[in-house]
């Protein structure tokens, strides 16, 4: 939903005019003795279209009875179970109007419709957004939320690469310039971040998919965001001194265990691996409630392979427990699936709660709580993770960064990312619209609602840790 069509103060409360065209261009509506053309979105629920023909007629869409050659058209219809739903189809709405409401006496101004001066004079001052180059709210989202990581953008300034013929080294190039423009003082207006979007789909061209009528495609961001690090990473070498692994990277150990007492009589024992991520992922399931229980569900994994021991198939449990901690820590919402029947990619919309302040103590391993009990109790920095640069020494995060998602898939809707500048204070980067917000509306963005932003991806930050002397001797 790039285009989201005029906005609407409290005095008059609908949605927009027009819903962007996806598979079904054009429809008509009949109600009286009027005919309405307009666009439906067939990804989006029919609530959508009811509200935008409320804006258009003063039938509220619960005095709206929609038709569609007898079948009526509920709020929760799945478009894709509608039949005679086609190119030109003719609906016919049932509804008087209520009256509609009066403009007010004085125009109603936006802050998103201000001009950058205007809402500097207003407001105070507020960073630049980033122009929507054709369906890359995805990309623009991902970019102003990962500005929260400011190692990332030192280690970019500090490396003094210029562009070259690898497309992944100049994608670091680029971006280390995108974000000098956006950090200069004096860039006042939006900026249309060209040379990196070209230089992002030269080296994946998945990102510069177009459909059959030449537009580029819409993408989900959290792929656009993981490619984006990879990138960068890759660009570091592969020497260990990557800002991406140092400061991102999630260090987990796994234990697996054979469930089938049998395996241990056989000599069968448990294994343990570690890997390395730059994010945790929330699995969600209709008991689902908050990101605690959800990181706490996804850390015990069950499934089922082949045991040597036993010659035969046997079912396992692994035990995930984190043993390092970065400073910056990315949590995924796995909100999308895939629906063999519409073969499409369909949305979880479940409501899950998540904190300002996000404490991973008890995700950890024996050996790193033991650790991060220093600085939890005392205030002070365990020798191992003082020495270990980029790491979390608490276990204790505060919320830095969101990117949510509206719409019902991720290769259509639309993105945003909300970055937190101090405090209680946010910013809200809509493309080029930036706007301030206090961090309760940011936290509202946790599921459930038809046709609002629903949290996609969290980025959590360390909070400081204010160190105290080491106990002496005597105190010991």
């Amino acid at each position: 939903m790039e285009n989201p069509g005029p906005r609407t103060s409290q005095n008059f409360p609908v949605v927009g005019a027009r819903i962007r065209v996806n598979s079904l261009p054009l429809v008509t509506v009949k109600w009286t003795s009027k005919k309405l053309e307009l666009d439906l979105d067939v990804a989006e629920s029919p609530i959508i279209f009811k509200n935008q023909l409320w804006s258009l007629t003063g039938v509220a869409p619960e005095r709206q009875k929609l038709l569609l050659r007898g079948v009526q058209i509920k709020d929760d219809t799945d478009w894709s179970t509608v039949k005679n739903l086609q190119e030109g189809a003719q609906f016919m709405m049932l509804g008087t109007a209520g009256e509609l409401p009066k403009a007010p006496v004085e125009k109603p101004v936006f802050v998103e419709d201000l001009s950058k001066n205007q809402a500097t004079q207003i407001m105070g001052s507020a960073p630049p957004g980033l122009v929507n180059l054709e369906n890359t709210c995805y990309l623009n989202a991902t970019l102003q939320c990962l500005r929260s990581v400011h190692e990332l953008q030192s280690a970019l300034q500090a490396d003094g690469k210029s562009f070259s013929g690898n497309a992944v080294t100049n994608i670091a190039v680029s971006l280390r310039e995108l974000y000098k423009q956006l950090e200069n003082p004096a860039t006042v207006d939006a900026i249309p971040p060209v040379v990196f979007l070209t230089n992002f789909r030269t080296a994946y061209p998945q990102f510069a998919q177009q459909d059959n009528r030449g537009h580029y495609a819409q993408q989900d961001a959290e792929e656009a965001w993981n490619q984006l690090l990879t990138a960068i990473s890759s660009s570091f070498g592969s020497n260990g001194k990557s800002p991406v692994t140092r400061y991102m990277g999630i260090e987990l150990e796994h234990e697996t265990t054979c469930d089938d007492p049998a395996a241990a009589a056989a000599g069968e024992m448990a294994t343990t691996t570690e890997t390395t991520d730059l994010r945790l992922t929330c699995h969600i399931s209709n008991t689902t409630n908050n990101v605690h229980q959800s990181l706490a569900e996804g850390m015990t994994q069950h499934l089922e392979k082949a045991s040597a021991a036993l010659g035969r198939e046997a079912k396992y449990t692994v035990q995930s427990k984190i043993k390092r901690l970065p400073k910056y820590l990315t949590v995924h919402f796995a909100r999308f699936f895939w629906r063999a029947d519409i073969k499409q990619r369909v949305k979880i919309r479940r409501n899950v709660a998540y904190p300002s302040e996000l404490d991973m103590y008890q995700y950890c391993t024996k050996d790193l709580q033991s650790k991060l009990s220093e600085a939890r109790n005392h205030a002070r920095v365990h020798a191992d993770l003082a020495a270990d640069e980029g790491c979390n020494p608490s276990g204790v995060y505060e919320l830095c960064a969101v990117l949510t998602h509206i719409g019902a898939s991720s290769d259509s809707g639309h993105y945003i990312g909300w970055v937190k500048k101090e405090k209680d204070d946010w910013h809200k980067f809509d493309d080029e619209k930036v706007s301030p917000v206090k961090e309760a509306e940011v936290l509202k963005n946790s599921g459930s609602s038809a046709d609002g932003h629903i949290a996609y991806l969290l980025l959590y930050r360390a909070k400081d840790v204010e160190a105290k002397p080491a106990p002496s001797s005597s105190d010991a």
